[in-house]
């Protein structure tokens, strides 16, 4: 599912992002394994041509509930992370270690808040 939105940002650009948000609920015997994956997989995400963020969170009131925030400077970049061999196998390996994983693609255009000519 793809969507546009405008994201907030203190800097003076007005640049085009692509934006992959990523939820899940990792299963309590797996979380630990999983953490320690990702700190492996997040040293060679963050090398590869196009990435800009990818930043990992835990939720605070739900510690099971995981967050991926990537950035990336097109869609056709991302989809080349996606097709990776690397992703490939995290994504079959992670896979069980989930109850529920929700992902999301969409365009993101960055604004100044401080700007007052935005509608």
């Amino acid at each position: 599912m793809a969507a546009t939105f405008l994201t907030n940002s203190l800097s003076c650009c007005a640049c085009s992002y692509t934006r992959f948000p990523v939820a899940g609920k990792v299963k309590p015997q797996f979380k630990q394994t999983f953490l320690d994956h990702m700190a492996e997989l997040s040293a060679i995400v963050r090398q590869e041509q196009g990435c800009i963020s990818y930043q990992q969170n835990i939720s605070v009131d739900e510690p099971l509930t995981l967050f991926l925030y990537e950035q990336w400077q097109s869609q056709a970049l991302l989809n080349a992370h996606l097709a990776s061999s690397h992703m490939q196998q995290h994504l079959k390996q992670a896979r069980p270690w989930f109850d529920w994983v929700e992902m999301k693609t969409f365009e993101a255009q960055v604004f100044d808040l401080m700007e007052s000519n935005h509608e």
